[in-house]
């Protein structure tokens, strides 16, 4: 299908769907905006391309996105609304979100202030709480994954779209097979070993530290230096890079993206409570560099503290 003849059309069951303008397009498929005619709402629909141009892992995942994930209901993760196919496309009707992803925010804002990355990832951890709680991880957190409402500054996690079911019967991922984006991905996953949602965390550890400094912890001009960069190499201390970054953030830094997940923080309820933690304290006018470190500055913080200072 030449997705560009939709504009201006009626699409889906009884044409309630008015398709207004393309949003997006990738390998796998094509997002454009839509009015739900009868709901008076905009929304977003996903088409997965023809049948006859995607395998059946990228067919399986994308009914999962839009059946088993699309039954999440929270604030901060994008609702889907519908599943369904139409003149032999398959798609996924969501909540559209009227503004930017972090990665447009980062790359023409620059980097956050430490209270509002802390607000930010709040909202993401509160979002991937209810997922892990129900055994699913999300497994491409990225910045473009997380988009920013322009209204009311209200943060959305969207496409779960590779995300995995650790409760499924059968798995549509091969063991062994690396699933993700190479620049955000933990070391377990790029292994291809087994996950959880640590693994996530990781991922997140790894978007804060961009948020924070304007720049990725583990880059390459190739993929494959990407990934050796993860698994191999510690990234520059981002206070270094952002003086306005207090001890305790950084350390909470370190702690998610440790290389073994059992050395990162047990869930992202344990992180929301530390990033709400300091963010109040940076709120309530508490110099950064004053503020307590977790156990205060004893343990673990103070182990990693001193190997970073060498």
């Amino acid at each position: 299908m030449n997705y560009d003849d939709l504009i201006g059309r009626a699409f889906g069951a009884n044409g309630q769907y008015l398709i207004e303008k393309k949003l997006g397009e990738g390998g796998m498929g094509v997002v454009v905006k839509a009015l739900d005619v009868p709901g008076q709402r905009h929304v977003a629909i996903k088409f997965l391309r023809s049948e006859g141009m995607v395998d059946a892992e990228s067919m399986a995942r994308f009914k999962n996105e839009g059946n088993r994930f699309g039954r999440f209901r929270h604030t901060n993760i994008v609702s889907v609304y519908e599943l369904g196919t139409e003149e032999g496309e398959l798609y996924i009707v969501t909540e559209f979100v009227d503004g930017r992803s972090l990665h447009s925010h980062i790359q023409k804002d620059g980097r956050f202030d430490p209270v509002r990355a802390c607000n930010v990832m709040e909202s993401v951890c509160s979002a991937l709480s209810l997922a892990h709680a129900q055994g699913v991880v999300h497994r491409d957190l990225k910045p473009e994954n997380i988009m920013i409402r322009n209204d009311d500054g209200v943060v959305k996690l969207l496409d779960f779209g590779i995300a995995k079911d650790l409760n499924a019967a059968t798995n549509i991922t091969r063991a062994g097979t690396f699933v993700g984006t190479p620049a955000y991905s933990a070391p377990e996953q790029i292994r291809g070993g087994k996950i959880d949602g640590r693994t996530d965390i990781f991922a997140l550890g790894v978007i804060l530290y961009e948020m924070l400094s304007g720049e990725q912890a583990f880059a390459g001009q190739r993929t494959i230096e990407v990934l050796k960069a993860t698994i191999q190499r510690e990234p520059i201390a981002v206070e270094k890079l952002n003086r306005d970054v207090p001890p305790a953030l950084a350390d909470l830094l370190r702690w998610m993206i440790a290389k073994d997940m059992k050395d990162r923080p047990a869930s992202c309820d344990v992180v929301r409570a530390e990033l709400e933690r300091i963010r109040k304290l940076l709120e309530s006018g508490t110099q950064g560099h004053a503020i307590p470190r977790r156990g205060g500055g004893g343990g673990w913080f103070a182990k990693i503290r001193a190997l970073f200072s060498k």
